[in-house]
């Protein structure tokens, strides 16, 4: 995915093995993205996954989402009012069912991300689903709750990684 989940991903790699490997989810089809960066994401996922040895390790799910921002809600056409955080609704209606008892779920929200306001809305909605269909013992992370982009460069640097390895939505390239 994005400089920030393959850093994560990276961490995670200790720890992983085939018995015990990473679901690293991507949403192919999001309101703001183009498919040369869908492109560029999955060149930089491969060369990523090659080169720290992780294609055993790391099982990629692809999540085809049709929706489409716009300032006009429709709830007819398919289509989400791009206000509030129209990328966290989308990611919680599609992780739900790919969690099991006992995950950890991580997410790289950084330091300025406006996904902290909303927060505890978020959690509350996702352990609600959660409890529907009775997955017990979940639990989310946010190992850059305190981090700022500067600093997940710098370690993803230190760790080997160039931007041929990953990619982020500010720049295709």
């Amino acid at each position: 995915g994005g400089l920030d989940s393959t850093v994560i991903i990276h961490r995670l790699l200790q720890d992983a093995s085939i018995q015990n490997p990473i679901y690293a989810v991507s949403i192919d089809k999001f309101p703001h993205i183009d498919q040369i960066l869908l492109d560029n994401q999955k060149v930089a996922r491969s060369r990523f996954l090659k080169k720290f040895n992780a294609i055993d390790r790391v099982n990629q799910v692809s999540i085809k989402s049709e929706f489409k921002a716009t300032k006009e809600p429709s709830w007819y056409t398919g289509y989400i009012q791009n206000s509030g955080l129209p990328q966290s609704t989308i990611w919680m209606c599609n992780l739900v069912h790919l969690i099991h008892d006992h995950d950890t779920l991580y997410l790289g929200y950084i330091q300025g991300d406006c996904f902290w306001r909303y927060m505890q809305h978020f959690e509350k909605a996702f352990f609600a689903i959660l409890d529907l269909k009775m997955v017990t013992d979940v639990k989310i992370e946010y190992p850059f709750e305190n981090t700022q982009k500067f600093d997940i460069f710098r370690d993803a640097k230190n760790a080997g990684m160039t931007k041929s390895h990953y990619w982020f939505c500010e720049s295709p390239n």
